[in-house]
């Protein structure tokens, strides 16, 4: 490919695995990108400073190499101020992580031979991301953020990861979760006036179809159409829990009683309590704290699809 392109590559995505093959993958890419500098990451955030730095020194491709994290990353370098830093540049991402969600919307997930064939056309796309404001500042993703039992998992599953370092920590990290976990009371303000309070099992901003490793939770969703898909799953018992998320894994939710789904362009969430600690994740990535807000940028980012 003609473009000036550089290669982020995060060598501790799914478990280092990455690092183990980039020989192979870097063989990959070197067949299809004549001009690419490669840089790997060495420490959370790193990608976002690399990302920047690079579109500022005239490189018109960033390629993350790694999972959804990384390419989270990638984005928050990719614009500033909710804007891109280069209109021309574009971004996108060769599946080397663990989940890999984002990617299933756009439908060439760990397929390496479409991936690939990808690249030999011309074909780019510009689609909505999402924006999370807090006190504690602001921040982009691409594909779904969420609060409640998922965001108490991702935190469990961090602290796992310390300890542990395979596959088998997700399922821990859920069981762990699920023996604790109690739904928390939020008070939610729609961008078109409506206001509700609830408890709440799980809540989603979704950009993108999936998150957790395949769970198809906005099956609607679409990339580039000036919504979220807005999901809120009321309290059940740990038992209707656990029937909620195989449903949801399957995209078999929409019209249960039980789960609110509703198309948003922004959204503000916060704690009925004021002394609840509820997580949020975005992009399988661990974030503060709600309350927050969540405004949906229409048309932002430039991608390979």
């Amino acid at each position: 490919m003609k473009y000036k392109t550089k290669v982020i590559v995060n060598p501790y995505s799914a478990f280092g695995k990455t690092y183990k093959k980039w020989k192979s993958i870097k063989e990959i890419l070197s067949s299809i990108f004549k001009d690419m500098k490669c840089e790997f990451t060495d420490a959370p955030k790193h990608a976002v400073e690399i990302t920047k730095e690079s579109i500022r020194k005239g490189f018109e491709h960033i390629l993350g190499v790694g999972g959804d994290g990384t390419f989270n990353e990638i984005v928050n370098g990719y614009l500033e101020k909710d804007k891109p830093l280069n209109e021309d540049a574009f971004i996108s991402l060769f599946p080397s992580g663990k989940g890999n969600d984002f990617l299933r919307t756009i439908k060439h997930q760990n397929r390496i031979k479409r991936w690939k064939d990808l690249f030999l056309t011309d074909r780019k796309r510009t689609i909505d991301v999402g924006k999370i404001e807090s006190k504690n500042g602001s921040s982009y993703f691409i594909n779904v953020s969420s609060f409640g039992f998922s965001g108490e998992v991702v935190e469990n599953i961090i602290e796992l990861k310390k300890k542990i370092k395979y596959g088998f920590v997700y399922f821990l990290g859920a069981l762990k979760t699920l023996r604790a976990f109690d739904s928390k009371r939020v008070r939610v303000r729609f961008d078109n006036g409506d206001e509700l309070e609830d408890d709440v099992m799980i809540g989603a901003i979704c950009n993108g179809m999936y998150f957790g490793g395949r769970m198809k939770v906005a099956p609607d969703a679409k990339l580039d159409d000036g919504f979220f898909d807005f999901l809120l799953l009321r309290k059940v018992s740990k038992a209707e829990l656990l029937k909620k998320i195989i449903k949801i894994y399957k995209g078999a939710h929409i019209g249960d009683k039980e789960i609110l789904i509703k198309r948003v362009k922004e959204v503000v969430i916060e704690p009925v309590n004021k002394d609840d600690k509820i997580p949020l994740e975005y992009d399988g990535e661990l974030g503060k704290f709600l309350p927050v807000k969540f405004s949906l940028i229409p048309s932002v980012v430039k991608i390979k699809s």
